[in-house]
Parts: structure tokens; sequence; C-alpha cells
């Protein structure tokens, strides 16, 4: 039961990190574009950043499908999707609002936001403890740059440390998964490939 529980913890940092890595990215282009350095050098460093963190987070999730061995448990999923729309919504209704109320500069901020409540559902339905840690750190992040930066200069420098942020997180929760991964592929072929009994036997 508890490899089973692993893998799908694995498979739910897979998706996340495909999510936080396609995040990241459009909040990269955001900042550099907001900054006026978008240009064919930066473009391609982030393109390349984005391809390497998503080649990584789709071979592990073809990977933990290989090593799985439960039938499959389909509440998980379905309350993602719930929870995924949800976000998809309130970031449609939150970008109209702020800019219907001239407040463009705040829609990185407030978006930022959004996502850390996001990750607080997810740790519940994963019941997984980081996701906590960084719904705590784009909230703050979220707060603090809505404070402290001025209006002017809030688009570039909220998208930016957001990205770094969604980055960092799926770079450090890949590495963890990735470590697990091997760990449970070692356990699978020391039970299908057990040591010869005979080996053990004692001389006669």
């Amino acid at each position: 039961m508890h490899e089973n529980q692993t893998i799908a913890e694995i498979r739910g940092i897979g998706v996340s990190a495909i999510f936080f890595s396609s995040f990241g990215t459009l909040w990269m282009v955001l900042s550099f574009h907001a900054w006026g350095i978008l240009n064919f050098a930066t473009g391609l460093a982030i393109a390349i950043v984005a391809a390497l963190l998503l080649l990584s987070a789709v071979t592990l999730l073809q990977s933990a499908k290989k090593s799985s061995s439960e039938a499959g448990n389909h509440a998980t999923p379905r309350a993602i999707r719930w929870i995924n729309v949800t976000l998809g919504v309130a970031i449609a209704g939150l970008c109209f609002a702020l800019s219907h109320a001239h407040l463009d500069a705040y829609i990185p901020s407030a978006l930022t936001a959004l996502v850390g409540l996001h990750k607080f559902a997810l740790a519940r339905t994963y019941r997984y403890k980081p996701y906590y840690v960084t719904g705590a750190v784009l909230l703050a992040w979220a707060a603090s740059s809505t404070a402290i930066i001025p209006p002017d200069s809030l688009p570039g420098i909220a998208s930016f440390g957001t990205g770094v942020i969604v980055w960092l997180y799926a770079i450090i929760t890949l590495l963890y998964a990735w470590h697990d991964m091997r760990k449970i592929k070692r356990l699978n072929e020391s039970v299908l490939n057990p040591p010869d009994a005979g080996s053990f036997a004692p001389a006669p």
C-alpha cells in the first residue's frame, strides 16, 4: 500500500511540475517583456530552461506509470480537475475585475496569490506538505510585492519573482521525486529478481 501511495504522489508531483514549469515560463516572458529585454537570446534561454523542466516532468510521469501496480483511483483526478477549473474561473474573473477598475499593474501579484491558494488546495488533496510551503511563499511574495514595489515597477518585478519561485519549486520537487522513483525501481527489481535461495544454502 505504501508503494502505491508513493507512486500516486510522484505522479501528482509530475503533473504539478508540468503546470508550474509552464506557469513559470509565462511569468518570465511577461517580466522580460515588461522590462523591455525580451529578445531572441533571452527568449531562447527561457525556452531552454522550460524544455528541460518539462522533459524531466514528462519522463517522471512515464516512469511512474510503468512502476505503478495500483488499479487506479479516479477520485483524486476528479478533485484536481475541479480545483483547476475553479482556479481558471477565478483567474479570468480577477483579471477582468482589475482591468475594469484600471488596476492592471496589480494583476501579476493578484494571480500569484490565487496560485498560492491553489497550492493549499492541492496540499489537502494530495496530503503533500511541501505544497503548503510553496503556497505560503507565493502568498507572502504577492503581499510583499504589492505593499513595497511602486505600481509602475510592479508588473515586471512581481512577474519575475513569481517565475523564480515556481521554477525553483519545480526543480526541487522533481529532484526529490526522481530520488524516490529510483528507490522504488530498486525495490521492484529486488522483488521481481530475488537472490537465488540456493546460493545461501549451507555447504554440505
